[in-house]
């Protein structure tokens, strides 16, 4: 945008006339400076340094469009995005399995497999929701195999809910 043969920079208030005079070079410097803190202070199109928001912006209801879809949790959704995730596109599997534990087991082979470490797991011994980890209840030895920490009593029941969830492209 130009102002009286002036290029304006957002938040920059119009700069003044500059004469010939022995005030000419300062006042030319002083407008140089403004123009460089009001690039410093814009967003880069090419993302080169800096490049970041140190406030919120105000979009005065306006969008933001033409996003790709988010790849790490911190990544901008879009609507449809999100609807895909919410409304259609998802799968849900559960599958329950109870066991009668002997006197001292503690290794349950599971007669599917599920996602190691992908939370989709949940161990219960008489009712009582267990905690997964070495320090914890057990451990989840591989895809398709539990290992409780300590012996379980004969007649203990085990019940493993594995729920796994898909999200189709």
């Amino acid at each position: 945008m130009f102002l009286k043969g002036y290029f304006v920079l957002s938040k920059v208030d119009p700069l003044t006339s500059i004469n010939a005079s022995y005030t000419g070079i300062s006042k030319l410097n002083a407008h140089l400076q403004i123009i460089e803190d009001a690039f410093e202070n814009t967003l880069s199109r090419d993302g080169s340094a800096p490049n970041q928001m140190e406030a919120d912006i105000d979009l005065n209801d306006n969008q933001i469009i033409n996003t790709g879809d988010p790849t790490l949790g911190h990544h901008v959704a879009t609507k449809d995005y999100v609807d895909d995730i919410a409304f259609g596109n998802v799968t849900v599997h559960r599958s329950i399995h109870r066991f009668t534990a002997t006197g001292g087991q503690t290794v349950f082979n599971l007669p599917t497999t599920y996602t190691l470490g992908g939370l989709a797991l949940s161990v219960f011994v008489n009712g009582l929701r267990l905690e997964q980890g070495v320090s914890q209840d057990y451990v989840e030895t591989d895809s398709d195999t539990i290992t409780f920490n300590s012996g379980l009593s004969a007649g203990d029941l085990v019940v493993v809910d594995i729920v796994e969830i898909t999200i189709a492209p």
